[in-house]
C-alpha cells in the first residue's frame, strides 16, 4: 500500500536494520558509549530501537537528563545511514532486552535527504506502518480471543 507523504512525519515504518548508537554521558565520561542495536520502525523524526539488556546503573544514570545520541544504520546495500538525535525514552526490564526512543535534531540536509529517500524507498516496497501492524484487520497479526 502507497503512502501520502503530505503527513509523513505521522507516518513511522516497520523496518529491519542493525547498527549503532552512540550514547554521551558526560558525567561518566566524554567518549559516547556505544550499544549495538537493532531498529524496529523509522519516521522522518524518530526511531524505535532495541538494544541487549542494560545495567541498573547504566539505566539509571541514561534517566538523568535527555542524552545526545549518534546513530549508524547499516542500510545492507554498502551505505551507513548517520543521524543525530536524542534518547528520550527507555523501556527498562532487568535482563531482557531494552527499548530505546530517539528523536532526530535538526538534520543536517546530506542525512535528510538520505533519511526521507529511504523511507520513500520503505513505502514503495510496501512496508507496513506501524499505525497498520496494530490494526486488528490485518492478517499478519493473530488475534486471540
Amino acid at each position: 500500500m502507497q503512502h501520502d507523504f503530505s503527513n509523513r512525519k505521522s507516518l513511522r515504518y516497520l523496518c529491519n536494520f542493525d547498527g549503532y548508537l552512540h550514547v554521551l554521558c558526560p558525567e561518566v565520561t566524554f567518549t559516547p558509549k556505544p550499544f549495538l542495536i537493532h531498529a524496529a520502525d523509522l519516521s522522518e523524526s524518530g526511531c524505535r530501537m532495541m538494544t541487549r539488556a542494560v545495567s541498573t546503573d547504566l539505566y539509571r544514570s541514561l534517566l538523568r537528563e535527555i542524552r545526545p545520541v549518534k546513530i549508524e544504520l547499516d542500510l545492507r546495500d554498502g551505505r551507513i545511514l548517520m543521524l543525530r538525535g536524542k534518547l528520550v525514552w527507555i523501556d527498562f526490564r532487568e535482563h531482557s532486552p531494552t527499548t530505546l526512543a530517539i528523536t532526530f535534531n535538526s538534520l543536517e540536509s546530506d542525512a535528510q535527504q538520505e533519511l526521507k529517500g529511504l523511507l520513500e524507498d520503505l513505502n514503495r516496497k510496501g512496508a507496513i506502518t506501524v499505525a497498520e501492524s496494530l490494526r486488528p484487520d490485518n492478517p499478519s497479526i493473530e488475534m486471540t480471543p
